[in-house]
């Protein structure tokens, strides 16, 4: 008797066992780049003969709350209209200008399929989020689309990651592009949330290990992203100090880009921490003239049921740049 009720419970964990390893395998799988490969451009160095003494980039970075869909039904967090919202998101996109985009949290594969595809035919020019060595973790959420030729140029993911933040390989994502000849790069990120160490630790380590090592005389460099800094905090002089770039004010009456007035903040959360500016396009001209013109707040909506809602429960922040040597 005993021994028929240990092989019985043997054959119960073994069943336990190859569930659970078949959930995470399709978990996994689920949560995988749908998209082959990025779609860049093979010269960015370009023609230097032909290059222009100067030109405006219109820059975009956007966290667009892509959370993955695989889970949205057993939370409510995370059931945000992912797959409703990003062919909204490629419309709105498609009428603007800008020439560089990058989002963030840009995790669900078939909302990162219907971006890219939606937008290549505008925005030809993609580099998808990056992955780290650990299978079960998302990606680093950092989409760039571009009108100007851009290539991948490197990567890295943030030592300090803890909590919920672990789950995904958040990092820092390094591109180079070019426009009418003139060569810039461009870092995109998601700073993790929770403790300010960490994000000072993160800042370090995305100049250090990223930034620094890639960078080349006379090419200007953006680093722009999701932050989770606010604005003139302990953590934003420390970030301004270590990457020793500059940031433009806002020229908007309402300079956040998270704000309590967005339709995805619950009337509970309060203006407290809600109204913040915490995403950021910063810029290290590299030794020449290249300079942010202007910066605005980009607040995207969408008629849904009769109702106005916001594309994301982040606001853009767009910025017009002048590069020039």
């Amino acid at each position: 008797m005993i021994k028929k009720l240990a092989l019985g419970l043997l054959f119960l964990v073994a069943l336990i066992l190859l569930a659970g390893g078949g959930f995470l395998s399709y978990a996994v799988y689920e949560t995988r780049s749908l998209c082959p490969h990025d779609f860049t451009a093979p010269d960015i160095a370009g023609d230097h003969a032909n290059a222009k003494s100067e030109t405006t980039l219109k820059i975009l970075t956007w966290n667009i709350q892509m959370l993955p869909t695989l889970f949205d039904g057993l939370s409510e967090k995370l059931a945000k209209m992912q797959l409703e919202r990003a062919p909204w998101i490629v419309d709105y996109i498609k009428q603007q200008d800008y020439d560089v985009v990058c989002f963030q949290e840009a995790f669900d594969p078939r909302a990162v399929q219907a971006l890219v595809e939606g937008l290549r035919p505008v925005y030809p020019y993609v580099v998808l989020p990056r992955y780290s060595g650990h299978f079960w973790q998302l990606s680093n959420g950092v989409l760039f689309v571009s009108r100007a030729p851009i290539a991948f140029k490197a990567n890295i993911v943030f030592r300090e990651n803890h909590g919920i933040d672990s789950m995904a390989a958040k990092g820092c994502t390094l591109i180079e592009g070019r426009k009418d000849g003139l060569v810039f790069q461009m870092a995109g990120t998601h700073f993790p949330t929770g403790k300010g160490v960490y994000k000072k630790t993160d800042a370090e380590q995305s100049v250090k290990e990223l930034l620094v090592p890639n960078r080349r005389a006379q090419v200007p460099q953006f680093f722009v992203g999701d932050f989770n800094i606010k604005k003139d905090s302990e953590e934003y002089v420390f970030l301004m100090k270590a990457t020793g770039m500059s940031e433009s004010a806002i020229d908007d009456p309402r300079p956040y880009s998270s704000d309590f007035k967005n339709s995805w903040k619950k009337p509970s959360d309060g203006p407290g921490n809600k109204l913040a500016l915490i995403d950021h396009i910063l810029l290290d001209p590299q030794g020449t003239k290249t300079a942010i013109r202007v910066q605005h707040i980009q607040r995207a909506t969408h008629e849904y049921n009769g109702k106005t809602i916001d594309l994301s429960d982040h606001y853009g922040v767009s910025a017009e740049a002048v590069i020039s040597n």
